[in-house]
Protein backbone atom coordinates (compact mmCIF):
# COMPACT_ATOMS: atom_id res chain seq x y z
CA UNK A 1 0.00 0.00 0.00
CA UNK A 2 1.24 3.33 -0.89
CA UNK A 3 2.23 5.24 2.08
CA UNK A 4 3.71 8.50 0.94
CA UNK A 5 1.35 11.32 -0.39
CA UNK A 6 1.87 13.47 -3.24
CA UNK A 7 3.39 16.61 -1.90
CA UNK A 8 1.06 18.93 -4.29
CA UNK A 9 -2.44 17.74 -2.62
CA UNK A 10 -1.64 15.34 0.13
CA UNK A 11 -3.81 13.01 -1.08
CA UNK A 12 -2.23 9.24 -1.78
CA UNK A 13 -0.90 8.81 -5.16
CA UNK A 14 2.53 8.91 -6.34
CA UNK A 15 3.59 12.82 -7.55
CA UNK A 16 4.33 11.96 -10.94
CA UNK A 17 0.41 11.00 -11.17
CA UNK A 18 -0.71 14.04 -9.52
CA UNK A 19 -2.17 15.80 -13.04
CA UNK A 20 -3.97 12.88 -14.26
CA UNK A 21 -5.57 12.43 -10.70
CA UNK A 22 -6.27 16.19 -10.54
CA UNK A 23 -7.98 16.24 -14.20
CA UNK A 24 -9.90 13.05 -13.50
CA UNK A 25 -11.49 14.46 -10.08
CA UNK A 26 -12.79 17.21 -12.17
CA UNK A 27 -13.88 15.26 -15.23
CA UNK A 28 -15.55 11.94 -13.42
CA UNK A 29 -18.70 13.20 -14.05
CA UNK A 30 -18.72 14.35 -17.57
CA UNK A 31 -16.43 11.36 -19.39
CA UNK A 32 -14.06 8.81 -18.41
CA UNK A 33 -10.19 10.13 -17.82
CA UNK A 34 -7.40 7.91 -17.52
CA UNK A 35 -6.72 7.87 -13.86
CA UNK A 36 -5.50 5.41 -10.70
CA UNK A 37 -9.21 4.61 -10.51
CA UNK A 38 -8.17 2.60 -14.06
CA UNK A 39 -5.34 0.83 -12.06
CA UNK A 40 -6.00 -2.44 -10.73
CA UNK A 41 -4.63 -2.41 -6.99
CA UNK A 42 -4.15 -6.09 -5.73
CA UNK A 43 -3.32 -7.00 -2.41
CA UNK A 44 -1.49 -9.71 -0.95
CA UNK A 45 -3.80 -12.89 0.96
CA UNK A 46 -3.38 -12.93 4.53
CA UNK A 47 -0.93 -15.96 5.15
CA UNK A 48 0.27 -16.08 1.54
CA UNK A 49 4.52 -15.02 0.59
CA UNK A 50 3.02 -14.23 -2.87
CA UNK A 51 4.21 -10.52 -3.66
CA UNK A 52 1.34 -9.31 -6.03
CA UNK A 53 1.91 -5.68 -7.98
CA UNK A 54 -0.17 -2.72 -8.49
CA UNK A 55 -1.09 -2.84 -13.10
CA UNK A 56 -1.89 -0.10 -14.97
CA UNK A 57 -2.66 0.51 -18.69
CA UNK A 58 -0.77 2.83 -20.86
CA UNK A 59 0.50 3.81 -23.92
CA UNK A 60 4.11 3.70 -24.70
CA UNK A 61 5.55 6.48 -27.66
CA UNK A 62 8.26 6.54 -29.87
CA UNK A 63 8.98 8.46 -32.66
CA UNK A 64 5.80 7.68 -34.96
CA UNK A 65 5.49 4.38 -33.42
CA UNK A 66 2.80 3.67 -29.98
CA UNK A 67 2.33 0.75 -27.84
CA UNK A 68 -1.10 0.10 -25.97
CA UNK A 69 0.17 -1.92 -23.22
CA UNK A 70 -0.05 -2.56 -19.01
CA UNK A 71 2.71 -1.40 -16.75
CA UNK A 72 3.61 -3.55 -13.54
CA UNK A 73 4.45 -1.10 -10.80
CA UNK A 74 6.59 -1.75 -8.07
CA UNK A 75 7.26 0.83 -5.49
CA UNK A 76 10.53 -0.88 -4.06
CA UNK A 77 12.15 -1.17 -7.92
CA UNK A 78 14.91 0.36 -8.02
CA UNK A 79 14.94 0.14 -12.17
CA UNK A 80 12.58 0.89 -14.82
CA UNK A 81 12.55 -2.53 -17.48
CA UNK A 82 10.79 -2.81 -20.21
CA UNK A 83 10.17 -6.21 -22.11
CA UNK A 84 12.39 -6.36 -25.17
CA UNK A 85 9.17 -7.07 -27.88
CA UNK A 86 7.94 -3.69 -26.74
CA UNK A 87 11.29 -2.29 -27.59
CA UNK A 88 11.07 -4.17 -30.71
CA UNK A 89 7.98 -2.78 -31.38
CA UNK A 90 8.74 0.71 -30.87
CA UNK A 91 12.10 0.21 -32.91
CA UNK A 92 14.14 1.76 -29.94
CA UNK A 93 17.74 1.43 -29.75
CA UNK A 94 20.14 1.89 -27.26
CA UNK A 95 23.30 1.63 -25.37
CA UNK A 96 24.69 -1.54 -24.31
CA UNK A 97 24.09 -2.22 -20.49
CA UNK A 98 24.89 -4.89 -18.28
CA UNK A 99 22.25 -6.00 -15.48
CA UNK A 100 23.44 -7.53 -12.60
CA UNK A 101 20.22 -9.31 -11.12
CA UNK A 102 19.93 -10.95 -7.37
CA UNK A 103 18.28 -14.23 -7.10
CA UNK A 104 16.02 -15.57 -4.66
CA UNK A 105 19.30 -17.93 -3.24
CA UNK A 106 21.31 -14.69 -3.57
CA UNK A 107 23.27 -15.53 -6.35
CA UNK A 108 24.21 -12.86 -9.23
CA UNK A 109 23.08 -13.49 -12.41
CA UNK A 110 24.32 -11.02 -15.29
CA UNK A 111 22.18 -9.95 -18.39
CA UNK A 112 23.35 -8.68 -21.23
CA UNK A 113 20.56 -6.07 -22.83
CA UNK A 114 20.85 -1.62 -23.73
CA UNK A 115 19.33 1.23 -21.80
CA UNK A 116 16.62 2.66 -24.05
CA UNK A 117 14.11 5.75 -23.73
CA UNK A 118 10.44 6.19 -24.77
CA UNK A 119 7.66 8.41 -23.49
CA UNK A 120 4.59 7.58 -21.97
CA UNK A 121 1.57 10.14 -22.99
CA UNK A 122 -0.15 12.47 -20.24
CA UNK A 123 -3.98 13.86 -19.96
CA UNK A 124 -2.44 16.61 -21.93
CA UNK A 125 -1.24 15.52 -25.40
CA UNK A 126 1.91 18.22 -24.87
CA UNK A 127 3.25 17.16 -21.60
CA UNK A 128 4.44 13.85 -21.98
CA UNK A 129 6.22 11.67 -19.53
CA UNK A 130 9.42 10.95 -20.72
CA UNK A 131 11.34 7.84 -19.61
CA UNK A 132 15.08 7.55 -20.20
CA UNK A 133 17.47 4.90 -19.11
CA UNK A 134 15.09 2.23 -19.05
CA UNK A 135 16.83 -1.60 -19.37
CA UNK A 136 15.37 -3.82 -22.18
CA UNK A 137 17.14 -7.58 -22.99
CA UNK A 138 16.38 -10.70 -24.84
CA UNK A 139 16.35 -12.88 -21.77
CA UNK A 140 13.59 -11.16 -19.37
CA UNK A 141 10.07 -12.23 -19.53
CA UNK A 142 7.01 -12.61 -17.33
CA UNK A 143 5.44 -15.52 -16.41
CA UNK A 144 1.99 -15.83 -18.24
CA UNK A 145 -0.89 -15.05 -15.73
CA UNK A 146 -4.51 -14.14 -15.65
CA UNK A 147 -7.07 -12.44 -13.67
CA UNK A 148 -10.96 -12.38 -14.23
CA UNK A 149 -10.65 -8.75 -14.64
CA UNK A 150 -14.51 -9.00 -16.03
CA UNK A 151 -15.73 -11.25 -13.18
CA UNK A 152 -14.27 -9.02 -10.27
CA UNK A 153 -16.24 -5.93 -12.45
CA UNK A 154 -19.64 -7.39 -12.15
CA UNK A 155 -18.81 -8.50 -8.29
CA UNK A 156 -17.13 -5.25 -7.13
CA UNK A 157 -19.50 -2.53 -9.12
CA UNK A 158 -17.74 0.88 -8.34
CA UNK A 159 -19.13 4.19 -9.26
Amino acid sequence: MLKAKCKKCERKHLEILHKVNASSKETACTKPAVSTAQTLYVDRLAGSSKVLLKMSRIILRSGTKSLNTYALLDDGSEHTILLHEAAHQLSLQGRPEDLALRMVRQDIRVIHGAMVSFSVPATQPDWPFNIHSTFTAEKLGLAQHTYPVEALQRRYQHP
